[in-house]
């Protein structure tokens, strides 16, 4: 009905429209061409008069503009009435309407550029009426009038009217700004003529033409003036003679010999500021009206000059001198000798005369420089740096750091020659931290190295590989106590002439390591406590050393951590002290060879340091280490989990260095346990050595493991070589599994119910709802609850309702359908017991997929029955594999790189099982929810049958001749299965 309704109203406004658009003549004209359409009558239909008008427009001039009109609907008989537009162009303006002709018809107000036209008819009674209207639009042009300013910040001249038509007037006002005077008005272009050019507020005649008019102005200035006080203390001056007010002028006081200024003075000041009046330089600030500043002097009694004794960086190097006098008088300076520094540059103005402003003459000095035999040296004290640039060095005791024994760095410009014999010659630096260009020393003539860097405590690192020490002779201590000393390079070395090496290394604390593997020791006679407590020291190379017939004692003495040697044929130990190896969990206190250097592949051992030191005779080469112990391996693992349990178990390592738990809990929290908290209980061990134990960590109360999350425990033992950390994690799973059936209920047994709880009772009991543990297996049934039902135990009607379930801590929750019904009585079925479904025996693989012959439900009630199946069970799977709906076979082949997937590859019996009837199909794997099978008429049957296909190898056929099929299939697959249905009167 709405929509009819909608549609009449539509019919009906436009049935309007169309009238009232039929009452509307209308004819127009532009200018002095008339256009004229056909005239269109008002007419009275009862009393037959004909009414119409044309009206015709005039434009002057006829660029001037667009006239138009709008008619307004009128009743029968009444005056046509418009609306008339005179629509100026561009450049015009509208000055009057003049109606040319047409006695009937008059303008509302002539002189409005829209107003109304209407055209009498005498009335209803009155003869036809036909009427030629002649409006003409009168109009002129105007023009635009612009300003300038000259400056721009002098005013904002404007004028009373800015567009105007040629001949009329108006008045311009200039507007001057602050600190600005009107000086004139200019004529920038047009035709205007300007009433008086220097007046700010004129009328000018507009031209033919648009105009442009600019205001010039002038700032307004004052005058300065300065004056002296004394008039012979100075000559003031200033930097402009006037100024508008807020200009800046620079005071300069220019006192005269003799004389000091003292300060500025205003005479006249008139709102005027100066910067600073002490100053004989400064600056003022103009006010409002001019300005007179005077200079105040005073008389000069006496002069000074200062003298200054500096160095090159204008550093004080003497206490200065001030000379005085009066002004004019003349003085004379001089030199001093200051110690250890020599005059560089003598002042212009050593000598002059005292002037009223204070002199200073300044005296630079550079220090003297002292030599190192030829090598000139200096010392900066501030940073305790010592210079040394090129030459040949002197002797050891005269060395700069000698007797500047607190250096703490040596700069090493250019090249310096060091004496043959530098025994000791940084010996005693205790701290000196750092060589500067070390480079440059050159060693080329030096025979004699002993203790050459000893004591020197603070210096950690020395690369004087490029040293050229193939001269030296004796090397005895060279670098012994540098306990500091982390990095030193000695690699490329030529030793060859070396017949010492006492105690050469020794002391060196903290040396991790040193690359002596290329020198040739071979006319060295002494090597006794070379590396001696070179406690950092961890491996070394002397496999191209001979220490045969030499002195090798103590060698190794205290290389407490020396665990890893290189040895060559000729390198044997003896009795060089090597430390025994303390067996430990991680070494087993024996050396052996780990990386031979000949051909052969034997284990060699050495069961202490002792053994090694008295058998190693050269015959197997190669690098000997601590043999390390077996690494340990860690153990861990956990107890299945699931949202049901009320701990986490499991069994690990005991003694580690680091241990994780972590978990998260229903609450969404994520919890670590550490290695130290209480939470964890140990339990038995599980090892005859007992390492590893039993653990139990109980959960908090009401707490739980969230379901498909994980728990991850990590073990590590850093401290000592392990197989690797160990981290396991343990799925949580879903830690009940529970069923319940959707029944059919007779509503007689609600009557007979007397209270809620009988009600409860009797849904478990008809819905056989069942729980138990999945890890534990217990059975959890008598937990399970009934939280919600629209069922009640008293008057219902026929209908569906539902229970829900609760169960287990984590408060699973799972609904069921009620079918209640008073027709139960009344109903009566038949069902199969049993269907087989069988291969046909027409060969191998001939039967895997396959149909069985059809059942049918048969309803022998008076009503129509739905069916349902209700549940399907397992109940001997045989070895197959039911495959879920929508399940692909595919997922259980093994993935082969490179190769697709075939049906042949699936290597366990899988199979695709439904059930079909009339009306649906449905897949059979298992627990799932009830499914609508069919509807069975009264006194009628419904077919059904089931329906798969077979994947995995197949029973093998075997053919026999005496078999009615021909042979049968070895080891045939005979699953069982249950299928209740449930039926629902209707």
């Amino acid at each position: 009905m709405k929509s009819k309704i909608n549609s009449k109203k539509i019919i009906i406004l436009m049935t309007v429209l169309v009238i009232l658009l039929t009452h509307l003549p209308f004819h127009f004209a532009y200018g002095s061409e008339t256009s004229e359409l056909a005239p269109e009558s008002q007419n009275d239909p009862s009393l037959g008069v004909e009414r119409n008008a044309t009206i015709t427009f005039e434009t002057s001039p006829s660029e001037g503009g667009r006239p138009s009109y709008i008619p307004h609907i009128t009743p029968p008989g009444g005056d046509l009435l418009y609306t008339i537009s005179a629509n100026p162009n561009q450049g015009f303006r509208f000055v009057r309407w003049e109606l040319i002709n047409g006695w009937n018809a008059s303008i509302g107000n002539l002189n409005a550029e829209t107003t109304s036209l209407t055209i009498s008819t005498d009335g209803p009674i009155g003869p036809p009426v036909h009427e030629t209207i002649t409006i003409r639009a009168i109009y002129e042009r105007v023009y635009n009038l612009t300003f300038q300013s000259s400056p721009n910040a002098g005013g904002n001249p404007r004028a009373d009217q800015t567009i105007l038509a040629q001949g009329e007037t108006t008045t311009i006002h200039a507007n001057v700004s602050n600190g600005y005077r009107f000086v004139q008005w200019e004529l920038v272009s047009g035709n205007t003529t300007i009433a008086n050019r220097t007046s700010q507020s004129t009328f000018i005649t507009m031209g033919a033409g648009d105009s442009s008019i600019r205001a010039v102005y002038e700032q307004i200035t004052h005058s300065v003036s300065v004056q002296a006080n004394p008039t012979i203390g100075g000559n003031p001056t200033v930097s402009a003679s006037s100024a508008a007010q807020g200009a800046t002028i620079n005071l300069n006081a220019n006192p005269a010999v003799g004389y000091r200024f003292v300060n500025w003075q205003f005479l006249t000041q008139n709102g005027a500021t100066i910067t600073n009046s002490n100053l004989a330089n400064t600056s003022l600030r103009m006010g409002t009206g001019p300005v007179s500043v005077q200079a105040n002097y005073e008389r000069l009694q006496q002069g000074s000059v200062v003298v200054r004794y500096v160095d090159e960086e204008g550093n004080e190097i003497a206490q200065s001198d001030i000379l005085t006098g009066f002004s004019g008088e003349a003085y004379r300076t001089e030199a001093k000798e200051i110690e250890g520094w020599e005059l560089l540059v003598a002042p212009e103005n050593a000598t002059g005369v005292f002037t009223n402003v204070e002199q200073i003459v300044t005296y630079t000095y550079r220090k003297n420089q002292q030599l190192w035999g030829t090598v000139p040296w200096e010392y900066d004290e501030a940073t305790k740096t010592i210079h040394l640039y090129g030459g040949i060095g002197g002797s050891v005791p005269e060395a700069p750091w000698k007797s500047h024994s607190e250096v703490e760095t040596i700069i090493v410009t250019n090249e310096v020659f060091l004496p043959e014999n530098s025994a000791s010659l940084f010996n005693g630096a205790r701290q000196l931290e750092s060589i500067e260009g070390v480079g440059n020393f050159n060693t080329s003539k030096v025979t004699n190295m002993d203790e050459m860097f000893a004591h020197t405590l603070a210096l950690k690192e020395l690369n004087i590989s490029q040293w050229d020490v193939s001269n030296v002779t004796s090397m005895s201590h060279t670098f012994a106590w540098m306990t500091n000393l982390r990095k030193l390079d000695v690699s490329q070395w030529d030793v060859s002439n070396v017949t010492t090496l006492t105690h050469a290394f020794a002391w060196t604390s903290n040396l991790v390591d040193i690359d002596v593997s290329q020198w040739n020791v071979g006319k060295v006679s002494s090597m006794s406590n070379l590396f001696m407590s070179s406690s950092s020291l961890a491996e070394l190379d002397l496999s191209n050393w001979d220490t045969r017939n030499k002195n090798i004692s103590g060698m190794f003495y205290l290389a407490s951590r020396l665990s890893s040697l290189k040895l060559g044929e000729e390198s044997v130990i003896g009795n060089t002290s090597l430390r025994n190896i303390v067996p430990t969990a991680e070494y087993t206190g024996r050396w052996v060879l780990e990386e031979s250097l000949d051909s052969s592949v034997r284990t060699i051992a050495f069961e202490n340091s002792n053994e090694f030191m008295a058998n190693y005779d050269g015959n197997h080469p190669g690098t000997y280490v601590w043999e390390r112990s077996r690494p340990e391996e860690l153990v861990a693992a956990l107890e299945p989990l699931s949202d049901q349990s009320t701990a986490i178990t499991g069994w690990m390592t005991e003694v580690t260095d680091n241990r994780t738990i972590t978990y998260q809990n229903t609450a969404g929290q994520t919890v670590t346990v550490t290695k130290e908290s209480p939470r964890i209980k140990w339990g038995d061990y599980q090892d005859a050595d007992q390492r590893i134990r039993q653990f139990e960590i109980p959960l908090a109360e009401n707490e739980r493991l969230a379901t498909d999350t994980e728990v991850t425990l990590t073990v590590a033992k850093p401290s000592v070589e392990t197989t690797g950390d160990l981290t396991i994690d343990k799925k949580v799973i879903k830690g009940l599994d529970y069923t319940a059936n959707h029944f059919t209920l007779e509503r007689k047994k609600l009557e007979a119910l007397t209270s809620q709880a009988e009600l409860h009772e009797l849904i478990l009991k008809e819905s056989q709802a069942t729980a138990h543990d999945v890890l534990t297996q217990d059975d959890r049934s008598q937990e399970i609850k009934i939280v919600a039902t629209d069922l009640t135990k008293d008057e219902v009607d026929d209908g569906t309702y539902f229970a829900t379930f609760q169960v287990g801590n984590k408060a699973y929750q799972f609904t069921i359908g009620i079918d209640v019904n008073s027709k139960i009585h009344h109903l009566k079925v038949s069902i199969p017991t049993k269907m087989v479904f069988e291969s046909l025996y027409q060969g191998e693989e001939t039967n895997r997929e396959f149909v069985s012959p059809d059942y049918e439900i048969r309803n022998h009630s008076d009503l129509s029955v739905d069916t349902y199946v209700n549940q399907f069970i397992i109940e001997d799977d045989a070895g197959v594999t039911l495959l879920r709906e929508d399940e692909n076979p595919l997922d259980h082949a093994p993935l082969q790189e490179g190769q697709p997937k075939n049906f042949s590859d699936i290597k366990q019996p899988l199979l695709e099982l439904q059930l079909m009837s009339n009306e649906t199909k449905i897949s059979l794997y298992g627990r799932r929810s009830e499914q609508r099978l069919a509807q069975v008429a009264p006194y009628s049957s419904v077919p059904f049958h089931l329906t798969g296909r077979f994947y995995g190898p197949y029973p093998k056929w075997i053919s026999e001749s005496d078999n009615e099929q021909g042979g049968y299939y070895q080891d045939s697959f005979v699953p069982t299965y249950r299928m209740i249905l449930r039926f629902v009167p209707r």
